[in-house]
């Protein structure tokens, strides 16, 4: 499967088709899911990974049109890095 094409806009912010935002994605889903990832990081609200899905328009270069639920969630991460070698228990 090749990457391809695709604008994304959620008509509830009012934007419209040519109001857009292009992406590069292996499918319309995965065009979705970067533009919610994008647009909660651009906003810094985070209403999508709080919990309130979204319902996008997607349109891949050759003019398919699909609609699309995003949803997101938190998720904890946790990172150990070594300090070296230690002589207390």
């Amino acid at each position: 499967m090749k990457r391809e094409k695709y604008k994304v806009w959620n008509p509830e912010l009012e934007e419209e088709c040519n109001a857009g935002t292009y992406g590069i994605s292996f499918g319309p889903g995965g065009a979705a899911e970067e533009w919610a990832e994008r647009d909660d990081r651009d906003s810094c609200d985070y209403c999508i990974v709080r919990g309130n899905d979204v319902v996008v328009f997607v349109r891949s270069g050759s003019g398919v049109l699909t609609r699309w639920r995003v949803s997101g969630q938190q998720v904890a991460a946790y990172h150990a890095v070594e300090l070296g070698a230690s002589d207390e228990e």
